[in-house]
């Protein structure tokens, strides 16, 4: 688990465990598309954990400014976080948002679409 931690730190997207894990992500994220087709909120019809427990993971890509992953095919994704956004609890994450955090954060992943774009497509 360390030298997983320090190739990841060192090396990036380009550490041997990223693919594999940027796979996953992106699995997830199908998921979560394909639920929302079918229903409101990712349990049903009702707001629940499920939505509590993958709203920082959305808001994380949508930092990294990598909402086009949910562009097109998984569309209901976008309207699934402006609900999440509205609700009172996402106070949660918006109140520990900083400005400059979320410039690097859009600026990094500005950085390595393209990266990212080649690992999905591989």
């Amino acid at each position: 688990m360390r030298d997983n931690l320090r190739q990841t730190i060192t090396l990036g997207v380009q550490a041997p465990q990223v693919a594999a894990a940027v796979k996953v992500y992106d699995k997830v994220i199908g998921q979560i598309g394909r639920q929302l087709d079918q229903t409101p909120w990712l349990a049903g019809d009702e707001y629940s954990l499920a939505d509590v427990a993958m709203l920082p993971y959305v808001c994380r890509l949508e930092d990294l400014g990598m909402s086009w992953l949910w562009e097109g095919g998984r569309a209901s994704i976008g309207p699934w976080l402006e609900r999440c956004k509205a609700r009172p609890n996402y106070s949660g994450i918006a109140d520990y948002l900083d400005a400059k955090y979320l410039t690097l954060m859009s600026e990094s992943g500005r950085d390595l679409r393209q990266k990212i774009h080649s690992i999905l497509n591989s």
